[in-house]
């Protein structure tokens, strides 16, 4: 055991068990390395290096290994290498768990997509991030094997690969980019943003599928466009595979982009609930026009315009606040069948 202690250049560990605590490390080349030891662990320790901070690999003596590390700080001189570079390749199998950690300066891995850690040799190597299992580029699992996303990459492959039945997503972290839900038969999918920021346009293609049973649902994601008129949640009927979004709930989400940033658009869908969500700044709360089925529950516009339902019939509001610098909710007038019931707004 190793407690404040102050290591500098190159070092090698060795041992059944090793723990190193409250240390600093300072190396002018290239890393340190966890050597032969079996069970590593680092708490609360600071690396500043070169290219990477450390090397987690054993050349001969193959074994079972771990490293661990608690709380440490990884800053870099050079954007070359991920702070943990992670070799499974030269016989032994490594379980590394990563918590609380923060990387600096470090280059982004192809492989991983990030810059905390790389991996050669993945077959021999097993990486947990903060709890996570990570599972692929941009794509961790949970103890309960649902995706968690750390990038617009991850998000899409979690999308494009869900199974049948039920599949929550989770971000990880604040994500950039543009994403496309296809809903598809039989496949339910639940976005959770875990109160991320989300900068991007997440497209829904329903297929042109106007009796559809599938759901999706959008939750507790704080969407915020750093800039541009874009919208948030879009799905048109420019195209077939667009048309007829159906059953889609946003929960929990919040709002704020530029001045002609749109919340939700939706075209020819039907089953569209709005809950518990806030506009902060932007156009309007939701451009709904020729949808069939839109519930507005619990939420408040506190900049830009509220609701245009346009052409959509059977509309209900409930319980919702609308501070609109235009119009809080407008409907086309020539609709001859249709209802629009509001209740506590």
């Amino acid at each position: 055991t190793y407690t404040n202690c102050k290591f500098e250049n190159y070092y090698m560990f060795a041992g059944d068990e090793t723990i190193v605590a409250q240390s600093t490390f300072t190396n002018e080349g290239q890393y340190f390395w966890t050597g032969t030891a079996k069970n590593i662990t680092f708490n609360d320790c600071v690396f500043n290096g070169k290219e990477r901070a450390v090397k987690v690999c054993t050349v001969g003596n193959h074994a079972d290994r771990t490293a661990t590390f608690n709380n440490c700080q990884f800053t870099a001189e050079t954007q070359v290498k991920s702070a943990l570079e992670i070799d499974g390749s030269k016989g032994s199998t490594y379980t590394v768990y990563v918590n609380g950690c923060t990387a600096t300066g470090f280059a982004t891995s192809d492989f991983t997509g990030e810059s905390l850690f790389n991996i050669e040799g993945a077959e021999n190597v097993t990486v947990y991030v903060d709890g996570n299992k990570w599972a692929g580029k941009g794509l961790y699992e949970d103890s309960d094997g649902n995706p968690v996303v750390t990038s617009i990459e991850g998000l899409q492959y979690a999308l494009d690969n869900a199974a049948d039945g039920t599949t929550t997503i989770f971000f990880g972290k604040d994500l950039v980019g543009d994403v496309i839900v296809k809903q598809v038969e039989g496949k339910n999918i639940v976005i959770d943003g875990k109160e991320y920021n989300y900068d991007g346009t997440i497209y829904i293609w329903g297929g042109a599928r106007y009796e559809g049973a599938e759901t999706l649902a959008i939750k507790n994601v704080n969407f915020k466009h750093a800039e541009g008129a874009i919208d948030f949640i879009s799905s048109n009927s420019t195209a077939p595979a667009e048309r007829y979004a159906h059953n889609v709930t946003i929960e929990g989400c919040t709002f704020e982009g530029g001045a002609d940033a749109v919340a939700a658009r939706f075209r020819q869908a039907f089953n569209i609930a709005i809950k518990d969500s806030e506009v902060i700044a932007g156009h309007s709360l939701a451009q709904l026009n020729g949808c069939t089925g839109v519930a507005i529950e619990g939420t408040t516009v506190k900049a830009g315009r509220g609701v245009s339902f346009g052409t959509s019939t059977d509309c209900t509001v409930l319980a919702s606040t609308f501070e609109a610098a235009s119009y809080g909710l407008r409907a086309d007038g020539t609709i001859k069948e249709g209802s629009l019931t509001l209740t506590n707004t």
